[in-house]
């Protein structure tokens, strides 16, 4: 499990990656820092619940699929990955 960070369309999340699944710890507005949303890991909602509850960051969402998935697929490291 390591936690990585991903940005697009102005917001950036901070996100965890289980074995089959993606926790979402933390979104911020980019530049201002300011928190939408944080959750302590134990309670964090997966990818599919942000998506319904804040479907207007479909593409930070999408870049998270993403980035999961080159993760996943690739022997080298991510470059957006923080931990």
């Amino acid at each position: 499990m390591s936690i990585h960070l991903t940005e697009a369309a102005g917001w950036q999340a901070i996100w965890r990656r289980n074995p089959d699944q993606i926790r979402i710890l933390a979104v911020h507005e980019i530049p201002s820092a300011a928190a939408l949303f944080t959750e302590p890991e134990a309670i964090a909602p997966d990818l599919a619940e942000m998506r319904d509850r804040m479907p207007e960051l479909s593409p930070l969402w999408d870049a998270i699929r993403h980035d999961y998935w080159a993760g996943l697929t690739s022997d080298r490291p991510q470059s957006r990955h923080c931990g």
